[in-house]
């Protein structure tokens, strides 16, 4: 098969690349597991992950180092600082990853935290958020989506952040750290998140 891998839903939320199996994940009586290439962990722990203010930012793209014109969902379109602060929570914490951004998805995250060369963090990926929401909560429009996802995975534990730029939690604003369009993740942000998710309940 060609370079591109397919992508299939183990249920509606749960997102596994095929094929070459970089990751599957099941659910089992304790909790998710994740089995990669490079054999089982049980997840633990959770960060659901925005894109646009977090792994890239007003700073980076009036940066030197931003590639002019990058189109959106490319490998420029993310900032190396921000990569490497959530790395290091990753690090630090053994957290798998949800995307819960509004205008990107799992498969476009994975490909290019794949392309710059992060294969380990796009292997922490094993779930998307909805992308909208029909109500009129607004202000609680992300929280919603979340909450919908964890509903649909009773197996997680509570033991998780939520890592965006928008106010838009509602109930969950408790586990969210905030970073900001202009700067994104930063390594305060990061700090905060290892605090968060290694403390004791």
């Amino acid at each position: 098969m060609g370079g591109r891998h397919a992508f299939t839903w183990t249920t509606q939320v749960q997102f596994v690349p095929s094929l070459e199996t970089d990751l599957a994940v099941t659910s089992c009586g304790s909790g998710l597991v994740c089995r990669t290439l490079l054999g089982v962990r049980m997840i633990h722990r959770l960060i659901f992950l925005d894109m646009d203010g977090v792994l890239n930012s007003g700073r980076w793209m009036q940066s030197d180092g931003y590639p002019m014109r990058s189109p959106l969902y490319t490998v420029g379109h993310v900032d190396p600082a921000a990569i490497a602060a959530l790395s290091r929570i990753i690090e630090l914490t053994d957290a798998s990853i949800v995307v819960s951004s509004s205008a990107w998805n799992a498969e476009q995250v994975w490909s290019v935290l794949k392309a710059r060369g992060r294969v380990d963090l796009s292997l922490r990926i094993i779930g998307e958020t909805a992308t909208s929401w029909t109500g009129h909560d607004h202000h609680m429009r992300r929280g919603l989506n979340i909450q919908k996802w964890i509903n649909g995975n009773p197996e997680i534990s509570k033991r998780f952040v939520i890592i965006d730029d928008s106010s838009d939690m509602g109930h969950l604003r408790p586990w969210w750290v905030q970073t900001t369009w202009n700067e994104g993740l930063t390594e305060t942000e990061a700090d905060e998140c290892v605090r968060r998710l290694t403390r004791k309940q």
